[in-house]
C-alpha cells in the first residue's frame, strides 16, 4: 500500500530534526556539536530511544541532502578551509540573483540561552497543535506542524524578525535556508524508510494555453487558469498524503493557500491565517497558485502505484465537479433531476472532457548510481553519461547538460580515483590548479543530471498524443466552435437549427438559462467543457464557503466580476468622491435625483482599492457603486434621457467627458524554462553563492578564480528559491500593486504569467511597477521622471516606519515586518498591453493583448509593448526593451550587476521613464498636444538613422533633439507654463530642451545596432509611435496629477 509503512512519518521527523533550527547562531560556539541542541525537541518528540539503524537512515539522507542543496567547496591540498562563523561574520546571498546581505553580528546572546529559547518556541508550537497531552501526539502531525509552522515565525527574544526564515543551512553557503535543508532531509528519508531509495517523479499536465484562451469574458480566462492550479493540486494530494508534502520538491508547497486547507482540515494543523474569514475572492484561494508540473521524490518501488494514485485523485476531483454541474444546470433550468437527464447531460460532459487533463511523467530512479552507500556507483554513473549524451549534443563553448558543467568536472575528477585516495586528499588531474574537494561526491550531487533526464523524456511524453476521433453532430458550442452544445434528450433535433431559430424551434434549456448570470450571455449555447469553465467560479465560491465552516456558520464566499465599463469609469467614480463635498447648491439639486434614481438598482463590483475608499461614505459611496449600472449601455441602442442627463452631469463635475477606455496587462516572465531547468545562463556564478569569506580564500589558491567563474549548479534548493519567488509574487505582491497601489482587478496570476485590468490612468504606472516588482529592482535613472510612483512608495515607506527602500535587492516590502523575496535582477519579464474601449468585443481584445504580448517577446524579450485599438478605428503601438535587469548586457539594458546596478542605472532613463515623463509634461495646461501631430509630420520625412542619413551618431542626435524642442516650445513646454502648474525645474534648464534630449537618447539607445550582425533600426519611426502614444495617454483626465511636483524636480 503506497506509504503504509508505519515508521515513515517517525523517521521523517528524525531526519527533520538531525539539525536545530538555530544552527547558524550557535555552530562552533562552545565544545558540544551542534548536534546536541536537538536532545531536548527529540525527548518531547519520543525519538530519544530510536534505533540506530534509523538514525543511520537520517544521517545518510542529510549527506545526500547537503549535496543536492549545495555546491561543494574546495580546499588547498593538506589544508581546510578557513571555518565561517554566521553569528560573528553574518551573510546572506540572494539565492536566484546572487545580492550578498551584510549584516550586524549576531553573537550577544550565549548558546545556551538561544537553545532554550528555541526549545520553548518549537515546544509552544507543538502544545497548540496538540493541547489534549492524554493522547500521543502522532508522528505525523508533529511533523506536519513543524515542517509548516516552526518556519513562519521565530522566538520574540531573539528579535529575528524576517530573519528566522532565512537563517542558513551552511553558513559558508548562505543561498538557502535551514528550513528548506531539513525539508530536503526528510523527503529524502522518506524513501530509505521504505527499505528504498528515491525516483524523480516529473508530471505535467496540460493543455494549459489552448485551454485557458479559449474565452470570452475575464472570467473565464480566470476560470481556465484556476481551475487547471485547483486540478494540479489534486494531481500532488495523493504523494503528500502518503508521503508529505516535502517531498515535492517543485514547486514548493510551503504557505500555498489549498495546501494549508487541506492541513487545517483534514489534517487538525491549527494556522492562523489572516485571509482565512476572508468572504470575497480577494482570498488568496483564488489565485492559481500552484503550476502545471511537478516535481516530487519518491520511493522507487512505488513509483507506478503513486502514479495510479495521481490520476485517480484528478479524475475524482474532476468527477465531483462534473457531478455538480450537471446537477446546477438541471436545477436552473427548472428541470426535475431525474436521473434520466443527469445521466445523459453526465456522459455528453465526460466525452467533451475526454482527454482532459492530458497526464504527462518521467520517472527516473537514483538506484542504478548507488551501491547502498554515499559513493557513486561507476556503471550507473557511465550509464547516466551514455543516456544524456543521447539527448543532449554538446555545443562549442556551452555546457550541453550539467555533466559538462565546469564544476562537476572537478567532483567527476574525484569520483574516478576514489580508490587510490581517502576523503580530504583529493587532486585533480588538471595540473594547473591546486585545491581538491572536501567532501566525496554521492548520488545526490547527481540531482542536475537526473532532473535534466526526467526533463528530456517528459519531454519524449508529450511529444506523443493520444487522438482518439469524436463525432460531433449539427451546430458547435457558441465559445470554443469545436464541440456541440449539451442538450436534453428531448432537445436532439435542435443541434441542427441555426441559432436564430432556435426559439421558435424549441426552447433547449441554454434559452432557460439565458436569466441565470453563471452560465453566459443572451442565446449562448456551450459544450461540456466550455460550461464547466462558466460553473466553476460559482462552485469554488461554494467549495470555499464550504471550508470555512458553511453557510450554517454564517459564512458565504462571493466572487465578484469588474466589468470593464466599470473599469473604464473607475478613476471618474473616484474623482466624483473626491468632489463631492465641493458641489454647489444646484449640482447637489441635479445629483439628487440621480442618486434618487440609483434606488433599486443593483450595485456593481468595483476595483479593490476604490470599494476599501467608499467605506464609511454613506450617500455618495452608495451612489459610486450604482452608478456604473446605471450608465450601462447596449451594443446598438442609443443612451436613455436619463443616461444622458447622469453624463452632462459628471462632465460638469469633471470638467471633461467621463472615461470610454480600460486598459489590459498580460506579462509573462522571461526565460522561464531556462529557469526551472537550472540553465547555466542564468545562473549566479559560484564566488556570488558563497560567503565572501571563503570566495576570498578559494580566489587565492591557483585555478581558484576560474572555479570562481563557473555557474552554481542546478540543485533542489534552487527550485525551491524558484518556486518560493514566485509564489510570493502570486499570492502577494501581484495583488498588492495591481489592487492595492493601483485602480486594478487582477485576473489571475501564476507566478511568471498575469493577466490584469486597470483603468488607463494607470497603466503605465503599474505596468513599471509590476515589472520593478517582479524582480524586486527599481532603476535609480528613473525616480525623477517617475516621481508620482516613487513618492508613493515613499509613502509606504514612511507609512511602515521602515528603513530602506519598498523595492530593491530582490525583495519587496508590504509591510514593517513584511519583507519579500523576489524573484531578483536577474530575472526579466515581457509584457504586453492594450488600450480598449469598453464596448470592443473582449475576444479581439484578447487577440490584440496576446498579439502585445508576443511583439513584446520578439524584441528580445525584457520588453514591453503598447498597443491603443480605437473605437473609430485604427491603431497606435509602441515596443520598447525595458532598459534594466536581465543577465548581460547584448542589448540596450542595464544589466543586473549587484554591486553596481544602483550607480549604473542612475545614469541612464529607461523608455518608460521616458513615456511617463513626456505623458505628464503634455497633460500640463498650456501645454498643446499639436507638438505630437506636427513633429510626427517633420519626422515622417527626416533620416530613419544615421547610417541612412550618412551622418555621425551625434550629429543625428542633435538634429533631432533640436526637431523635438522647437516644437515642443512652440505648443506651450515652456518653464513658466510648468511653474503655473506648481512643478518646478532647475535653475536655468528648459523642459522643452530636456524632455527632447531623453526622448532621442532612449530612442538611439533602443535603436542602434548591438551586436556585429545587428542593423540600425528607424529611429524616426521608434520616436513617432512614442509620441502617439504618449498624446493618447495625455488627454483629459488620464495622467496622474501634477501638483506641485515634476520631471525636473
Amino acid at each position: 500500500m503506497m506509504g503504509g509503512n508505519s515508521n515513515i512519518w517517525r523517521i521523517k521527523l528524525v531526519a527533520w530534526t538531525h539539525d536545530p533550527a538555530e544552527k547558524a547562531l550557535i555552530l562552533m560556539r562552545g565544545p558540544d556539536p551542534h548536534e546536541e541542541a536537538v536532545k531536548d525537541l527529540r525527548q518531547v518528540l519520543h525519538l530519544d530511544d530510536v534505533p540506530q539503524k534509523e538514525l543511520e537512515l537520517a544521517i545518510r539522507a542529510d549527506h545526500w541532502a547537503s549535496a543536492l542543496d549545495r555546491p561543494q567547496h574546495p580546499q588547498e591540498l593538506g589544508h581546510w578551509p578557513p571555518e565561517v562563523h554566521f553569528w560573528k561574520e553574518p551573510e546572506l546571498v540572494h539565492p536566484l540573483a546572487g545580492d550578498r546581505y551584510r549584516l550586524s553580528e549576531l553573537w550577544e546572546d550565549s548558546r545556551e540561552w538561544i537553545e532554550l529559547t528555541t526549545f520553548v518556541h518549537l515546544l509552544k508550537l507543538l502544545n497548540e497543535v496538540h493541547p489534549n497531552h492524554e493522547e500521543p501526539l502522532s508522528d505525523e502531525k508533529a511533523f506536519l506542524a513543524l515542517w509548516r509552522l516552526a518556519p513562519e515565525k521565530g522566538p520574540t527574544q531573539l528579535k529575528l524578525g524576517h530573519l528566522w526564515r532565512l537563517l542558513p543551512a551552511d553558513s559558508r553557503v548562505p543561498d538557502h535556508s535551514i528550513w528548506e535543508h531539513l525539508a530536503l532531509t526528510s523527503a529524502i528519508a522518506t524513501s530509505f524508510a521504505t527499505g528504498d531509495v528515491p525516483a524523480l517523479l516529473h508530471v505535467s499536465l496540460g493543455p494549459v494555453q489552448s485551454f485557458i484562451e479559449q474565452a470570452r469574458t475575464l472570467s473565464d480566462l480566470w476560470a481556465g487558469s484556476h481551475l487547471l492550479s485547483y486540478l494540479a493540486w489534486h494531481a500532488i494530494k495523493p504523494i503528500a498524503e502518503a508521503f508529505g508534502p516535502d517531498v515535492v520538491i517543485y514547486p514548493s508547497l510551503w504557505g500555498v493557500p489549498l495546501v494549508d486547507v487541506w492541513l487545517q482540515n483534514e489534517k487538525g494543523i491549527p494556522l492562523e491565517l489572516p485571509w482565512w474569514e476572508m468572504q470575497s475572492d480577494a482570498n488568496p484561494l483564488f489565485r492559481a497558485a500552484l503550476p502545471n508540473v511537478f516535481v516530487a521524490l519518491v520511493p522507487e518501488k512505488e513509483g507506478n502505484a503513486v502514479l495510479q494514485r495521481v490520476q485517480a485523485s484528478v479524475a475524482k476531483a474532476l468527477d465531483e465537479i462534473v457531478q455538480a454541474m450537471v446537477q446546477r444546470l438541471l436545477e436552473d433550468a427548472g428541470e426535475p433531476l431525474s436521473e434520466e437527464k443527469t445521466d445523459y447531460l453526465a456522459v455528453q460532459v465526460k466525452e467533451h472532457l475526454e482527454g482532459f487533463p492530458e497526464l504527462k511523467y518521467a520517472l527516473v530512479p537514483f538506484s542504478p548510481l548507488t551501491d547502498g552507500g554515499d559513493s557513486i556507483k561507476p556503471e550507473g554513473y557511465q550509464r547516466l553519461k551514455e543516456l544524456i549524451g543521447k539527448f543532449r549534443e554538446s555545443q562549442e563553448g556551452k555546457p550541453s547538460s550539467f555533466l559538462d558543467h565546469p564544476f562537476w568536472k572537478v567532483l567527476e575528477d574525484k569520483l574516478e580515483k576514489k580508490d587510490s585516495r581517502s576523503p580530504g586528499e583529493w587532486a585533480i588531474s588538471d595540473t594547473n590548479t591546486a585545491f581538491s574537494v572536501r567532501y566525496q561526491p554521492n548520488p545526490g550531487s547527481l540531482y542536475p543530471a537526473l532532473r535534466e533526464l526526467a526533463d528530456d523524456y517528459l519531454a519524449m511524453a508529450k511529444s506523443v498524443r493520444d487522438f482518439n476521433p469524436q463525432v460531433h453532430e449539427g451546430f458547435r458550442c457558441d465559445l470554443c466552435g469545436e464541440r456541440q452544445w449539451l442538450s436534453l434528450p428531448e432537445e436532439e433535433h435542435t443541434r441542427g437549427v441555426p441559432p436564430g431559430r432556435r426559439r421558435s424551434a424549441n426552447k433547449t434549456i441554454w434559452l432557460r438559462l439565458e436569466d441565470k448570470p453563471i452560465w453566459g450571455r443572451k442565446g449562448e449555447h456551450l459544450c461540456g467543457r466550455c460550461a464547466l469553465k462558466r460553473f466553476w467560479p460559482a462552485y469554488f465560491a461554494e467549495q470555499v464557503t464550504r471550508w470555512q465552516g458553511g453557510e450554517e456558520a454564517g459564512r458565504r464566499v462571493h466572487r465578484f466580476v469588474v466589468s470593464t465599463h466599470t473599469m473604464a469609469l473607475a478613476r471618474d467614480l473616484q474623482a466624483l468622491v473626491e468632489q463631492w463635498s465641493k458641489l454647489d447648491s444646484e449640482q447637489k439639486r441635479a445629483w439628487e435625483a440621480i442618486v434618487q434614481a440609483t434606488e433599486g438598482v443593483s450595485p456593481v463590483a468595483l476595483p479593490r482599492s476604490l470599494a476599501v475608499e467608499l467605506q464609511g461614505k454613506g450617500e455618495v459611496g452608495s451612489l459610486v457603486r450604482r452608478l456604473p449600472a446605471l450608465l450601462e449601455e447596449r451594443e446598438g441602442e442609443k443612451p436613455s434621457e436619463r443616461q444622458r442627463e447622469i453624463l452632462r452631469q459628471m462632465t460638469s463635475l469633471l470638467g471633461r467627458s467621463p472615461e470610454r477606455y480600460y486598459a489590459l496587462i498580460l506579462m509573462d516572465g522571461d526565460r522561464m524554462g531556462q529557469w526551472v531547468s537550472g540553465d547555466p545562463e542564468v545562473m549566479i556564478p559560484l564566488k556570488k553563492c558563497w560567503h565572501s569569506k571563503l570566495a576570498n580564500y578559494v580566489q587565492g589558491l591557483q585555478g581558484g578564480l576560474d572555479l570562481l567563474k563557473c555557474p552554481r549548479p542546478g540543485s533542489a534548493s534552487h527550485h525551491q528559491a524558484l518556486s518560493g519567488a514566485l509564489n510570493t509574487f502570486a499570492l502577494q505582491v501581484a495583488p498588492w500593486v495591481v489592487e492595492e497601489l493601483f485602480l486594478g482587478r487582477l485576473i489571475y496570476c501564476g507566478g511568471d504569467d498575469l493577466l490584469a485590468m486597470v483603468s488607463v490612468d494607470d497603466l503605465l504606472p503599474c505596468m513599471f511597477m509590476l515589472r520593478c516588482a517582479f524582480s524586486g529592482i527599481f532603476p535609480a535613472g528613473d525616480r525623477n521622471a517617475v516621481w508620482s510612483l516613487y513618492e508613493q512608495l515613499k509613502a509606504i515607506q514612511d507609512e511602515m516606519g521602515a528603513e530602506g527602500d519598498v523595492i530593491a535587492r530582490g525583495y519587496v516590502r508590504k509591510g514593517k515586518s513584511s519583507i519579500l523575496r523576489v524573484m531578483g535582477g536577474r530575472a526579466t519579464a515581457s509584457m504586453g498591453a492594450v488600450v480598449a474601449h469598453h464596448m470592443s468585443p473582449l475576444s479581439s481584445v484578447l487577440r490584440q493583448l496576446r498579439a502585445a504580448e508576443k511583439a513584446a517577446k520578439s524584441n528580445g524579450r525584457n520588453s514591453f509593448s503598447i498597443r491603443i485599438l480605437k473605437r473609430a478605428g485604427g491603431a497606435l503601438s509602441y515596443t520598447a526593451r525595458w532598459g534594466f535587469g536581465g543577465i548581460n548586457g547584448s542589448g540596450p539594458d542595464v544589466p543586473y550587476d549587484p554591486e553596481n546596478f544602483k550607480s549604473y542605472s542612475a545614469r541612464e532613463r529607461s523608455p518608460m521613464s521616458a513615456l511617463f515623463e513626456l505623458r505628464d509634461a503634455l497633460a500640463i495646461p498650456g501645454v498643446s498636444r499639436r507638438a505630437v501631430y506636427n513633429a510626427v509630420v517633420w519626422l515622417n520625412g527626416m533620416p530613419p538613422n544615421p547610417e541612412a542619413g550618412k551622418l555621425e551618431p551625434e550629429e543625428y542626435q542633435r538634429m533631432l533633439e533640436d526637431l523635438l524642442a522647437y516644437q515642443f516650445k512652440r505648443q506651450g513646454m515652456r518653464p513658466e507654463t510648468f511653474r503655473k502648474a506648481g512643478i518646478h525645474w532647475e535653475a536655468n534648464e528648459d523642459p522643452a530642451t530636456r524632455i527632447a534630449h531623453t526622448l532621442v537618447n532612449v530612442a538611439l539607445g533602443q535603436c542602434r545596432p548591438h551586436t556585429e550582425v545587428d542593423g540600425w533600426r528607424s529611429v524616426t519611426e521608434h520616436l513617432s509611435h512614442m509620441l502617439q502614444v504618449a498624446e493618447f495617454l495625455a488627454r483629459e483626465g488620464r495622467a496622474l496629477g501634477n501638483s506641485g511636483k515634476g520631471g525636473g524636480q
